[in-house]
């Protein structure tokens, strides 16, 4: 069972830092940098990027630290979900996308699978396009619990306790999104 908001020892280090100390800042830093980072890496997949947007998003935390409302969830989610977005909208950018494709090609196989990846890329654009659009035209509940799940990656508890219903209400709930969601391509498509 995961802890309570009661029991979000961060809390109080984020909001220390919200009001501009730097002792709690450091804490919260050295308590919290590696699992922030193992988060970022496994997105990102490259080392140098994952140290870059380490710093990004403890500067981000630096900024945006009044931001946090314990009531709304707790402490290590808030960090996680800045630290996400930052690594997704990385991704997505331009800078990022051209930083690969200046990478020198070694091998035929190189100039195969970049062809390949621009195709899926394609198609990966299109299919979220769709997605999206069928995404929001869900009930409000569906759509917030699947962003929570999806996009910020909080885990079914993390989203029980913050939203303050049952697990099983949530699974049903993000089941049915998907069926809709699903629903929606596929009537799309015919």
């Amino acid at each position: 069972m995961s802890p309570s908001r009661k029991d979000d020892t961060l809390a109080p280090l984020l909001e220390g830092v919200a009001r501009g100390n730097r002792k709690d800042f450091r804490e919260l830093y050295d308590r919290t940098r590696r699992f922030v980072f193992s988060r970022i890496l496994r997105l990102i997949g490259d080392q140098s990027e994952a140290e870059e947007l380490l710093q990004e998003t403890y500067v981000r935390i630096w900024k945006n630290a009044s931001n946090f409302d314990r009531s709304r969830g707790r402490a290590i989610t808030w960090i996680s979900a800045l630290a996400r977005k930052l690594t997704i909208n990385r991704i997505r950018s331009a800078a990022f996308r051209a930083s690969t494709l200046q990478q020198p090609i070694e091998f035929e196989k190189d100039i195969i699978d970049q062809g390949t990846d621009v195709e899926l890329s394609m198609i990966n654009v299109q299919r979220d396009a769709e997605i999206s659009k069928h995404v929001q035209s869900l009930r409000p509940q569906y759509r917030q619990v699947l962003e929570m799940s999806y996009v910020q990656g909080l885990t079914y508890p993390e989203i029980s306790e913050t939203l303050g219903i049952p697990v099983n209400t949530l699974k049903t709930w993000i089941r049915r999104a998907i069926i809709e969601v699903r629903n929606g391509i596929e009537g799309d498509q015919e």
